[in-house]
């Protein structure tokens, strides 16, 4: 078994990556008793790759004394979502596994097209609207903020 314990290295991009590649060689079940382990909670029916995630932000959001409640009850309420079948009406206009990346005041911003919307740091969102709010702080078209568009206004004549 990984040891998700261990110290992060200064530049933080070698440890995890390390973490996620050791993550990615467990098995289902492997990757479920981990999940078990760490987040103490029955384990959704999501994508190996999914559970994956929330268990390296889940550990990333303890070394860093992130609060945690908040999660668990946006985190049950997004099983019960993904598990009711009732499609986001956002979704359908990208192909599921596709990544929208972006690049944003020095950040690197990754999402991942899902079933019933869109994961962000661990967290499903119905909206890209919502993530692109949490992002920026400020309300912006979600499909314009991952297509990269700027707030520019026409001109008047």
């Amino acid at each position: 078994m990984n040891n998700l314990n261990s110290p992060a290295i200064a530049s933080g991009n070698v440890y995890e990556t390390t973490v996620m590649d050791n993550l990615k060689n467990l098995s289902k079940a492997e990757t479920r008793q981990l999940w078990q382990k760490y987040l103490k909670k029955p384990v959704p029916k999501l994508k190996k790759s999914t559970l994956i995630k929330h268990i390296f932000w889940h550990q990333q959001a303890k070394e860093n004394r992130i609060a945690l409640r908040p999660y668990y009850a946006l985190l049950e309420k997004t099983s019960r979502e993904f598990e009711s079948d009732a499609p986001c009406k956002n979704y359908e206009v990208f192909e599921l596994g596709a990544k929208l990346i972006r690049l944003y005041k020095g950040g690197r911003y990754e999402v991942e097209v899902i079933k019933n919307g869109f994961l962000f740091e661990g967290v499903v969102y119905k909206t890209l609207t919502a993530i692109a709010k949490k992002i920026t702080g400020v309300h912006w078209n979600g499909k314009r903020f991952f297509r990269g568009e700027h707030g520019t206004r026409k001109k008047d004549s």
